[in-house]
């Protein structure tokens, strides 16, 4: 009677631990189905792979503890753990499999995200190189606000924002490394520019400077000449000359005034005395000397 008890305790043992493999392969299957991240962001291939190799690592010790107290069924042991470690190495890269076209929009929405901040940055360079040489504070704002328009475009847009962006995947676009391009243009690449764009400048200013007093000179020059012609135009005679004679005389003064005024201006004086009073040059000098 005893020995009918204990291959009774014998066979349950073998059919417990027979069952036990399946069990612990749907309890896997069950986990891998009903994975919820913790922070919201489905977990990329690196998170799945460890979630995985813990989740196996545990199942297996589970299972070995379980298995442990069914001593009467000690011979079938080996065989049914092997059967559950290939049941195991079957599943996995499942849980990835469940998450990868969400991890893949995650990465084109990475991807679109980025290259909308590095066209941005195009932008901002656009901007900055048509107003070369200008204030170190004026490159400092523009990059600094660039960086600011870029995290809150992100913040508003990829889930958790820039830090969820920078500890989700290494291979996702980096917005540190967005950042540090920025720094170095910044810091190095414009203020280069900008030091090697002031000697031109500096001589357009100049120029621009010495045609806006050439031409106010200029102006002058006209208008006293104009003055002068017209005080000599006027009846004013001489006792001693006939009307012919002082008419001779204010014709020579009046071109002797402008053979004078000639020589002290660089325009040609045309249409008797008209001149181009067009400012437009010196009032670009201001303009320049304001930056």
């Amino acid at each position: 009677m005893g020995f009918v008890i204990i291959d009774f305790k014998k066979r349950r043992d073998r059919e417990t631990l027979q069952s036990l493999v399946p069990e612990t392969v749907r309890n896997v299957d069950n986990f891998i189905k009903s994975y919820t991240p913790e922070e919201g962001l489905p977990p990329n291939e690196s998170e799945c792979d460890a979630i995985e190799k813990e989740l196996m690592s545990t199942t297996l010790a589970e299972f070995d503890e379980v298995a442990g107290k069914l001593w009467r069924a000690k011979q079938d042991l080996p065989g049914r753990r092997s059967r559950l470690v290939i049941q195991l190495k079957r599943r996995e890269g499942k849980l990835f499999s469940r998450f990868s076209d969400d991890v893949a929009e995650l990465e084109d929405l990475a991807a679109t995200m980025m290259e909308e901040c590095m066209n941005r940055l195009e932008d901002t360079e656009e901007e900055l190189k048509v107003s070369l040489p200008t204030s170190t504070t004026s490159i400092d704002s523009a990059f600094d606000e660039l960086v600011k328009d870029c995290a809150e475009y992100i913040e508003e847009n990829f889930p958790e924002g820039v830090e969820g962006m920078k500890a989700y995947d290494d291979n996702l676009p980096n917005f540190d490394a967005l950042v540090e391009i920025i720094e170095t243009k910044k810091n190095e690449e414009y203020p280069a520019a900008n030091a090697d764009a002031i000697p031109e400048k500096l001589e357009k200013v100049k120029e621009r400077s010495k045609i806006m007093v050439q031409k106010s000179m200029n102006k002058a020059i006209k208008a006293q000449l104009l003055k002068i012609e017209k005080d000599m135009s006027e009846d004013d005679t001489l006792p001693y000359l006939d009307e012919e004679a002082m008419g001779d005389l204010k014709n020579e003064l009046i071109e002797a005034a402008r053979e004078y005024a000639e020589s002290r201006i660089d325009e040609d004086f045309s249409n008797d005395g008209e001149y181009d009073s067009d400012d437009s040059e010196g009032e670009d000098v201001e303009g320049e000397v304001d930056e």
